[in-house]
C-alpha cells in the first residue's frame, strides 16, 4: 500500500519546493499525507500522487542558461580612454566636499549633550553620570540614550548637584515616617 506514493524527498527533487514549504502545505490540508509501512524501521511520509503532480504544474521550473562566452578586450587598444592621471585627486576632492556639506555642531557649540559627550567634556566616568542621573541629582531626558543640558552638567560639576533637581530621598523605607494608617509617605 502506498508505493508509487512519493516520499518528501523525491517531491521535493519533482518540485523544487522547500521541505519547510511542504510541511506547512500538509499542515493546512492542501497537501495530503500517509505512512508506508516498512519492516523493521520507522514508517515512511509519503504524499498523495495527484496533489505532488498538482504542485509540479503550479511551480515553474528552473531553467539553467549555457554560459555564455564573454569577449574581453584587450588592454592596449588604443581607442579605450585610461582615466586622467589626477582622478585620485579629483575624487579626494569630491568626497572632502562631501563630508563639508554634512558637516555636525561642534561639541564646543552643543547646548544638550550625550551621555558620552558628558563624559567626554567633564571628565567623569560614565557610571558616575548614570548613577547621578538614576538618583536624580543630573536631570536627563531620554532619547536614544541620554541627553543632558549642558548648564545641568557645569552646575553638577561645581556643586555636586544641580538647581530643581528631584534628588530621590536617601532615607530607606522602613525608617521613613508613616501616616495614621501605617503607610510610608515618603
Amino acid at each position: 500500500m502506498y508505493e508509487d506514493w512519493p516520499t518528501i524527498k523525491e517531491t521535493i527533487a519533482r518540485t523544487g519546493m522547500s521541505e519547510r514549504t511542504l510541511y506547512r502545505r500538509m499542515q493546512d490540508d492542501t497537501l495530503r499525507q500517509a505512512y508506508r509501512k516498512v519492516p523493521g524501521r520507522k514508517p515512511i511520509l509519503v504524499l498523495h500522487p495527484d496533489d505532488v503532480a498538482k504542485l509540479e504544474a503550479e511551480t515553474v521550473k528552473a531553467v539553467v542558461m549555457p554560459p555564455e562566452t564573454i569577449e574581453v578586450p584587450a588592454v592596449n587598444q588604443p581607442d579605450r580612454k585610461l582615466p586622467s592621471s589626477g582622478w585620485m585627486a579629483e575624487l579626494t576632492e569630491l568626497a572632502r566636499n562631501l563630508v563639508d556639506t554634512t558637516s555636525q555642531v561642534k561639541l564646543s557649540e552643543k547646548f544638550m549633550l550625550t551621555l558620552d559627550e558628558a563624559v567626554q567634556l567633564s571628565g567623569f566616568t560614565r557610571a558616575y553620570l548614570e548613577r547621578a542621573i538614576h538618583d536624580r541629582r543630573l536631570p536627563a531626558m531620554k532619547d536614544r540614550g541620554y541627553k543632558i543640558f549642558r548648564e545641568h552638567l557645569w552646575q553638577y560639576a561645581a556643586t555636586g548637584r544641580v538647581a530643581g533637581s528631584l534628588e530621590k530621598s536617601r532615607t530607606p523605607k522602613r525608617n521613613a515616617p508613616k501616616s495614621a494608617n501605617g503607610r510610608v509617605t515618603a
